[in-house]
């Protein structure tokens, strides 16, 4: 009969330690992602009626975990060097998310279809893409990207979002915000 070996928790890291990824991965893994949404991998329909117009579809709450997983990942990257690369996955997610309130079909939701049933959690996502965007963007681009997301995804909460903003911009990136921000309230992006 053989001994069993005992396993002593100790001699292995912890199973929540995450493992660091190397430079351009988050970047490589959300343009994989993308691909795969525009190109209907995670399109799933089935035939809605009174009775499940509520449900969602395997490929639905697929898209829903790996957009998540892939924003929380952006924000752990966002005080990483490399600012413009996390830009630019954070954006490239926005991208998808607006494309689902324009009504594209690259996700197929049985009730409403828009991005606020994804459940991005906002306020942690903007402080951390504001991070990254105040590093890589110049001001009238933090500016005007800045005024565009928190209208298009977070219109309701913009005075915390403008002002989280505001704490990590340079004095030229807040007065070029101040501008887009004006312009945006009066519907004029």
């Amino acid at each position: 009969m053989a001994k069993k070996r005992r396993i002593d928790p100790n001699d292995s890291p912890p199973a929540t330690t995450p493992r660091p990824d190397p430079p351009g991965t988050l970047l490589i893994d959300v343009r994989a992602f993308d691909a795969a949404v525009r190109g209907g991998e995670y399109y799933e329909s089935f035939n809605v009626n009174s009775k499940n117009y509520m449900d969602r579809s395997r490929g639905t709450r697929l898209f829903i975990a790996e957009c998540n997983r892939l924003l929380a990942r952006c924000v752990g990257f966002s005080s990483r060097p490399r600012p413009a690369e996390t830009r630019e996955a954070f954006e490239l997610i926005f991208d998808l998310l607006q494309r689902i309130d324009e009504g594209n079909d690259d996700v197929f939701f049985a009730d409403e279809a828009g991005s606020w049933q994804v459940g991005v959690a906002w306020e942690d996502v903007l402080p951390a893409w504001f991070a990254a965007l105040a590093k890589a963007a110049d001001p009238e681009d933090l500016g005007k990207a800045v005024a565009r997301v928190v209208e298009d995804f977070e219109p309701h909460a913009s005075p915390k979002h403008y002002a989280a903003a505001r704490r990590v911009a340079t004095a030229a990136q807040r007065e070029a915000l101040g501008r887009s921000i004006r312009a945006a309230q009066r519907g004029t992006r």
